[in-house]
């Protein structure tokens, strides 16, 4: 953990058995979400609360089923998360607290899900899709609709690799470069605008 303007040193917070890959923070701005890899394959999402010593289970994966990529939702009550108990990789939902049941999110494959900005919709993608699936909190937990907002040709990985901007209209995504396309580097570009500059002047 550092201030972002640079003015104090990188402080280590935790440090776990196997890798950890954090994936945000709680709303009150003490808890650490992360998924944990531990004896081969990813086990359980946890969260660590500063001060901690040691990380909290909220979700725990069937024997030899992954489970990864936690998203919280902004009240930071509910999480999203991928797993593959169920065969193939989907999109579930459980409390933050770690206590009540889960819903599954995705109805034809999902992974990589994240919690619109406004907490009522939650973005995954498909084997082909990006889908918004619509949900209600109160007065319990439940999808109400999914569409499909667009076909999904960005690049993947086995981290998160995209976002949604505020607003919940648009998405950062990673796509692959055009073969044809050169990286241009231009040095000493300041004495080329000046001399610009001046054969401008009348």
């Amino acid at each position: 953990m550092q201030q972002a303007d640079g003015s104090s040193p990188a402080e280590r917070i935790y440090k776990g058995p196997g890798r950890q890959r954090a994936y945000g923070w709680s709303s009150d701005g003490r808890s650490l979400v992360l998924d944990e890899l531990s004896l081969g394959s990813l086990t359980r999402i946890s969260a660590f609360r500063l001060g901690d010593s040691t990380t909290t289970s909220i979700v725990s994966a069937p024997t030899n089923a992954v489970t990864r990529l936690p998203s919280l939702s902004p009240d930071s009550r509910w999480i999203a998360y991928t797993s593959n108990e169920s065969g193939r990789m989907e999109v579930y939902v459980t409390q933050f607290s770690g206590r009540g049941g889960k819903w599954q999110i995705s109805t034809n494959g999902g992974d990589q899900p994240l919690w619109s900005k406004s907490g009522r919709e939650i973005f995954y993608r498909d084997a082909a899709n990006v889908i918004a699936a619509r949900v209600v909190t109160s007065p319990t937990f439940a999808v109400t609709s999914r569409a499909v907002l667009f076909e999904d040709v960005y690049l993947r990985a086995n981290t998160s690799n995209w976002d949604v901007m505020p607003g919940d209209q648009q998405f950062v995504m990673l796509k692959a470069a055009d073969e044809a396309a050169q990286l241009v580097v231009v040095t000493n570009w300041t004495a080329e605008v000046r001399r610009r500059l001046q054969g401008t002047k009348r």
